[in-house]
């Protein structure tokens, strides 16, 4: 505040204004004028170490000292001269959504509920008159002008502002009796009196055009839009203010906040993410790749000590944000073999939304009955079924289940483009007689049998018959079981993306191998939803956590309820899913363990 002072006296006070500009000080007066002039209008605290700032504050503006009494309230109220909060704004835009009406809140500056309704309703209004309920009979007058003064034309169809009276939950309703308002002679419907206050708690209001938000302080904005490099890291200038060129130490001055805004496809950066702003651990958020920025409620904050220049912002792994965030939480995370399957799965398809790819009964069923298996033979020996292959033919049924798409019948190229299948050729060793299966790349004059090992010539004799033609599934598709449950994890994530609507801002990961305290639990999907992408947040990401199932009849055993049960107290407000593939749930499960557990869950 000393750089302020300095700056306004330099700029604007050291001349002679042709309408002089009357700054206060507050000193003396009881204990309730003390009270209420400190929240509403400032005063210096009574502290040898602010006495600096106090009598910088006192010489740049030539500020007059005066009680905190009634009078002085109608001094500041009839914008008669201005006060230490208005200096300290200096500079400062506020953003509100509400609209222009005037609020006066009658109030009693001695209860702290009444103190936090009205630091709180500053947030929310725009225009809030402070009146001290132990000077209410002296403030009549005033609050009558305030009120005539408002009520005026709001546009050309006759919509009139007004002034809603609020009191303090301290205070009785009878209260506003001694300003004696009906005799006052305002015109009808000028003003409201109100009780009750708006629902600001409430985050997830189902009105949302109506929802309250707090309003926004914002000294300088500036939009850029500036490509990301290879690094995943852009280069932005940052805003100072121009009083201060440099902080008088190694700590910052001053912070910027970013409201990040990234377009295009983003499978593999984190935009979502719990904010950092307080009870930051050296854990969360990481320190390698977030090490001069914290994520927040409001942005993303940048911290700086020079006004020269600029800065980088980067945008770091999902991975590794989920990994230090739940080490701050005492969990310790690593990818499962489920989910490193998954996430092979989701770098084959280039991005969670190619997952529709997939999204049919027909093609995971499909995938599964060519994919590699292994089987118990007893006696803890295990027998690996080779890869199945499936000719043109034999795919057709299930293009024939896709139907058509965009107006075309479906094909198989979709599923060539994400690596699913591959073509090949097969071929019956002269050796053994096994048939074997040979990508386009293996096909030459030689070639040898899996079984085996012989080297014998491909057969060229005559063109190979349509039945030699062959696919096989490949990659994560070919890992048996429904890929290990990725083709779940990587659906219901789609799924909830979809179902947030247009362009979200979401953080996952596949499934992670969670310990704490000795104690092992899996989660087969993690994610961070944030619906107010690009804004300043109300609340803080929602947390999904989940199991996923196939196509089993009964998929849902009361060990997986009793685990997701367990991750529900391991994160406390987190969202517990349940997905499975199949669209309808058995007798067993619906009279049983996952939906009892949904009722006593909520």
């Amino acid at each position: 505040m000393d750089h302020v002072y300095a700056y306004l006296h330099r700029k604007e006070f050291q001349f002679e204004r042709r309408t002089p500009r009357t700054l206060l000080r507050f000193e003396g007066g009881d204990k309730v004028g003390r009270a209420f002039f400190e929240m509403a209008y400032g005063m210096f605290p009574d502290r040898t170490d602010f006495a600096g700032v106090e009598g910088t504050y006192e010489r740049a503006f030539d500020a007059r000292s005066v009680p905190p009494e009634v009078e002085t309230w109608a001094v500041m109220e009839r914008q008669e001269a201005m006060c230490p909060f208005d200096v300290t704004l200096h500079g400062t835009e506020r953003f509100f959504q509400r609209s222009w009406d005037e609020t006066i809140f009658i109030f009693d500056p001695l209860s702290g509920p009444d103190v936090i309704d009205f630091w709180n309703l500053r947030l929310f209004r725009r225009d809030v008159v402070p009146v001290n309920v132990h000077w209410l009979e002296d403030s009549r007058d005033l609050v009558v002008a305030l009120i005539r003064r408002k009520y005026r034309p709001l546009n050309a169809h006759g919509v009139m502002t007004h002034t809603t009276i609020q009191l303090g939950r301290s205070l009785d309703p009878a209260t506003i009796d001694v300003l004696r308002l009906s005799e006052a002679g305002l015109p009808d419907r000028s003003y409201t009196t109100k009780t009750g206050y708006d629902p600001i708690w409430q985050l997830d209001d189902l009105d949302l055009f109506s929802r309250p938000e707090p309003s926004r302080l914002s000294a300088e904005r500036r939009d850029v839009e500036v490509p990301l490099d290879d690094r995943w890291a852009v280069r932005v200038p940052h805003i100072a203010p121009p009083y201060l060129r440099q902080t008088r130490s190694l700590n910052a001055g001053w912070v910027n906040t970013i409201s990040h805004r990234f377009y295009g496809s983003n499978d593999d950066r984190a935009d979502a993410m719990p904010s950092a702003a307080v009870g930051r651990s050296r854990a969360y958020p990481p320190q390698s790749e977030m090490m001069d920025q914290r994520p927040t409620r409001e942005g993303w904050l940048t911290f700086h000590s020079y006004n020269q220049g600029g800065h980088s912002i980067r945008l770091p792994f999902m991975r590794n944000v989920v990994k230090a965030w739940l080490t701050a939480q005492g969990i310790e995370a690593a990818p499962s073999d489920a989910g490193r399957v998954a996430h092979s799965m989701l770098v084959t398809l280039g991005g969670l939304n190619q997952s529709r790819i997939i999204g049919h009964e027909a093609v995971l069923r499909q995938f599964d009955r060519m994919a590699h298996s292994r089987r118990e033979i007893g006696d803890g020996e295990v027998e690996d079924v080779p890869f199945r292959t499936a000719t043109v033919d034999q795919l057709q049924p299930m293009l024939r289940a896709i139907g058509a798409r965009w107006g075309r019948p479906a094909t198989l190229q979709p599923f060539v483009d994400i690596g699913a299948l591959r073509l090949g050729l097969s071929a019956q060793c002269d050796h053994c007689g096994k048939w074997n299966w040979y990508d386009l790349d293996q096909v030459g004059a030689q070639v040898t049998c899996e079984r085996c090992l012989s080297v014998f010539s491909f057969p060229q004799g005559q063109l190979p018959p349509r039945t030699a033609w062959r696919y096989r599934v490949v990659g994560p598709y070919a890992v048996p079981n429904l890929a290990g449950g990725s083709y779940t994890c990587l659906l219901t994530l789609n799924f909830l993306r979809q179902a947030f609507g247009m362009a979200p801002a979401m953080t996952f990961t596949t499934a992670l191998d969670l310990t704490r305290d000795g104690e092992r639990l899996e989660t087969d999907l993690f994610a961070w939803h944030d619906r107010d992408i690009g804004g300043r947040r109300l609340a803080g990401p929602n947390l999904l956590v989940g199991e996923c199932k196939g196509f089993a009849e009964d998929a849902f055993k009361q060990a997986d309820v009793d685990r997701l049960r367990r991750l529900g107290e391991w994160l406390p407000g987190a969202y517990l899913i349940a997905a499975c593939l199949k669209s309808v749930l058995s007798d067993e499960e619906s009279n049983g363990p996952i939906v009892t557990a949904c009722l006593s869950l909520g």
